[in-house]
C-alpha cells in the first residue's frame, strides 16, 4: 500500500470540485487519502494547512481547479519521487487552454517529443500541483506572511525544499489540466511586486537568480493566446476524449 494523502486547497472556483473529485477518483489507482482545507485563511496558510494535517509520507498538494486527465498520474509521478533520490517535489507539466489539451490528446508527441527528458529541474516549481516527499524535506514550510493572499508561496516552498538539500523537477510524464480563467490585473501586478520585495528581502540573490533559471528551465508548450476557460469548454472535451 502506498501512504498518500492528496489535499486541496483554496476556494475561489467551487463549481469545479465536484469535476475534479470525480477525475481523481476515476484516474488514481493506489490507495490515498483526500482532505479538503476549506477554514477561512489566506492561499499561504492553507496550503500550509495542508501540509501540516497530513500523516503521510507522499503528499500532493493541488489547487481545487487542477483537474487529472490521464491514468496512473499519480503512480507514474510516485514512481519518479522514489527512483531519485535527490527530489524534494515533482510537479506535473499544466494544459491551461482547451486548444493544447486537444493536441495532447491528438497528438502528443508535438506537445512533448519523444526525446524530452523525463524530469527536467527547475528552481521553483508553480503550486498548482506539487508532489512531495515529507520524509526528504520534514522541514519545508509555507511563509504565511508573504504579503497578499495569492500567489508566491510555490517559489517560497520550492527555495525551502532546495535549501534543504533536494531539488524540484517537472516530469514530462504526466499532464493536468490547469485552466487559465482571468487576465492579469494593474492590482495583480502591483501586489505581485511587493511580494517579490518580501522575498527578495527573505532569500536575496537565492530568490532572484532562481527566478531567471526557473524561466530558462521549464518544459516549453506550443504558445497560444489564452482565453476564459470554462466548465463548458472541459465537459467538451471530457465528452470528445473520453476522461
Amino acid at each position: 500500500m502506498i501512504d498518500v494523502t492528496i489535499a486541496t486547497y483554496m476556494r475561489q472556483v467551487q463549481e469545479w470540485h465536484p469535476i475534479q473529485w470525480m477525475q481523481i477518483a476515476k484516474h488514481t489507482h493506489c490507495s490515498f487519502k483526500m482532505v479538503r482545507i476549506c477554514r477561512e485563511g489566506t492561499v499561504h496558510e492553507k496550503w500550509q494547512q495542508a501540509i501540516d494535517e497530513t500523516d503521510t509520507q507522499y503528499v500532493v498538494v493541488v489547487d481545487d481547479d487542477c483537474l487529472v486527465i490521464a491514468d496512473g498520474w499519480l503512480e507514474a509521478i510516485l514512481g519518479e519521487l522514489k527512483s531519485t533520490p535527490d527530489a524534494g517535489c515533482i510537479t506535473p507539466i499544466e494544459i491551461k487552454d482547451r486548444e493544447t489539451f486537444e493536441v495532447y490528446f491528438e497528438d502528443r508527441n508535438r506537445l512533448i517529443p519523444p526525446n524530452c527528458p523525463t524530469l527536467v529541474e527547475s528552481a521553483w516549481l508553480p503550486g498548482y500541483m506539487m508532489v512531495i516527499d515529507k520524509e526528504r524535506t520534514p522541514g519545508a514550510c509555507v511563509d504565511v506572511n508573504i504579503p497578499h493572499p495569492k500567489g508566491a508561496s510555490d517559489v517560497d516552498f520550492s527555495l525551502t525544499i532546495r535549501r534543504a538539500g533536494f531539488k524540484c523537477y517537472y516530469t514530462s510524464k504526466v499532464c493536468v489540466y490547469h485552466p487559465y480563467k482571468n487576465p492579469v490585473t494593474e492590482q495583480d501586478k502591483l501586489e505581485a511586486r511587493e511580494q517579490y520585495e518580501y522575498l527578495s528581502h527573505k532569500w536575496g540573490k537565492f530568490y532572484t537568480e532562481s527566478l531567471n533559471q526557473q524561466a530558462a528551465g521549464t518544459i516549453k508548450l506550443p504558445d497560444v493566446v489564452w482565453r476564459k476557460q470554462t466548465l463548458e469548454d472541459f465537459q467538451y472535451l471530457a465528452d470528445k476524449y473520453g476522461i
